[in-house]
């Protein structure tokens, strides 16, 4: 239900983005998922700092998994987020078995890694990585990536960012803002929010 108000709150708020074409939060399992490709999962891992990966480690040994099972702390989805059908797939931390490495109070990381086949296997390229309440998939596009749609809130606002592929990576094009005492003290929501 909280999907779909914001949904609709945020198609108010900025009439371009549409409705996500794929979406995850936090809390809430991927519906469409698949086992990591070969190399996937070294490979986000590869990005993030030790003290990350030292986490995921202990995670492991408590839930009995030896070094190779990274995978299975992970959620996979694949995805079409180009023009040219390019592989891509969203990658984020499991909910089961559940590793707080990349998880944080309200929040999960999640990353968006693009697969190039060449003659020595697959090459992977990380576009996009955050962590966030939420994040979807939007129709639109720039520059043969389709835009990405942050959620996220702390005690005092909520925050929707459209973000657009600048033709190296995905910066931001736009960005609202709803603060929580605002509309307590108005007594209703109001359409359009505030930028950020």
């Amino acid at each position: 239900m909280k999907l779909f108000f914001f949904i609709l709150y945020f198609s108010a708020a900025c009439a371009a983005a549409a409705e996500p074409v794929f979406w995850s939060k936090t809390e809430a399992e991927l519906t469409r998922t698949m086992p990591a490709p070969a190399g996937l999962i070294q490979h986000v891992l590869s990005g993030e700092d030790e003290n990350d990966r030292r986490l995921l480690h202990e995670c492991m040994r408590e839930q009995d998994l030896k070094k190779g099972q990274e995978a299975a702390l992970f959620l996979i989805a694949p995805l079409t987020v180009s023009r040219d059908a390019q592989k891509a797939y969203f990658v984020r931390p499991a909910l089961k078995p559940y590793c707080s490495a990349f998880y944080g109070a309200h929040l999960f990381r999640y990353w968006l890694v693009t697969r190039n086949a060449t003659g020595k296997g697959a090459a992977y390229r990380t576009i996009f990585k955050s962590g966030s309440d939420g994040v979807g998939v939007l129709p639109s596009s720039a520059n043969g990536y389709n835009d990405l749609l942050v959620y996220s809130h702390n005690a005092l606002s909520q925050y929707w960012v459209v973000l657009k592929f600048d033709g190296r990576e995905y910066k931001e094009a736009s960005c609202e803002k709803k603060d929580f005492q605002e509309e307590v003290n108005s007594r209703h929501s109001r359409a359009g929010g505030n930028p950020c």
